[in-house]
């Protein structure tokens, strides 16, 4: 099977590094796919909108609400990227999110979501 570019938009305000990307990491598509943290290594401004050209998914992390996700998620959507948006239990997501995905997780904690995201791409990468 051919290796997929995925992106993964996240607001800055979460702790990104130290919970959102390690707990990706555990999953068994990162193994095999080309997963991008845009701010791994840096908090540079990262071209997520040419990036996304290539890109067969993104996975959104809208526990929080944030202004430039909602513009890469447009982007997503204008380029027909699927979207998958995750989400801590109990935040409230923002509306918008539904005129751009259908695909939604809710997860507890980071057991929970590595378990939920390995569920879900198991389908969407067959």
């Amino acid at each position: 099977m051919k290796q997929k570019n995925i992106y993964v938009g996240h607001p800055n305000s979460i702790n990104y590094l130290e919970e959102l990307y390690p707990a990706i990491r555990k999953t068994d598509f990162f193994k095999t796919n080309n997963v991008v943290f845009p701010h791994e290594k840096s908090k540079a401004l990262f071209n997520s909108k040419d990036f996304l050209k290539t890109c067969s998914l993104m996975i959104a992390e809208g526990s929080e609400h944030a202004t430039g996700l909602g513009i890469e998620l447009g982007w997503a959507d204008m380029l027909e990227v699927p979207i998958l948006c995750i989400y801590q239990k109990g935040k409230k997501i923002a509306g918008s999110y539904h005129a751009v995905s259908k695909h939604f997780i809710e997860y507890e904690n980071e057991d929970d979501l590595v378990k939920k995201l390995n569920a879900y791409m198991s389908s969407f990468l067959r």
